[in-house]
């Protein structure tokens, strides 16, 4: 929402309790930063979860379940160490997004086993958003602060 915006991330609506994007809408395409385009979509759909479009200012290495967090282990020990800007934990269990600065790489499903990355034309799904149907309802939640400085 304006929140992001203002820090400069491109941001889009999605549907109320969703990833999803609206019908009618291009998605992350749609994204931007401008405070008076994302103040119009927020006031027409003021419950819509916040999507931030990845591959400008930051990356998202996307971690799901136990395989994930033994993949991100896995990594942590293997040079080049990846700095982490921002961490989120995401409705799945042992799910969290790890915000890293932009590298201009495009998204990459499978990286390692629970493991994906969202670079250019990808997206994520951003605090305070919610999930409240489906296998894995809840919240999303900033459990490090998102430090652009370091992106």
């Amino acid at each position: 929402d304006l929140y992001y915006a203002t820090l400069g991330l491109d941001v889009f609506p999605l549907q109320p309790n969703s990833k999803i994007p609206y019908p009618r809408s291009n998605g992350c395409k749609d994204a931007t930063n401008n405070a008076a385009a994302v103040d119009a979509w927020w006031t027409v759909e003021p419950d819509a979860n916040i999507g931030i479009a990845t591959g400008h200012l930051v990356d998202v290495i996307d971690i799901d379940g136990p395989a994930g967090v033994q993949s991100w282990a896995a990594m942590l020990e293997e040079p080049p160490v990846i700095t982490v800007t921002g961490r989120v934990s995401t409705p799945r269990p042992g799910g969290n997004h790890l915000y890293v600065a932009a590298t201009g790489t495009g998204n990459r499903a499978g990286v390692m086993p629970g493991v994906d990355y969202r670079g250019v034309g990808g997206y994520v799904v951003a605090p305070p958003s919610r999930i409240t149907a489906g296998p894995n309802p809840g919240s999303y939640v900033w459990h490090v602060p998102l430090n652009l400085e370091g992106a």
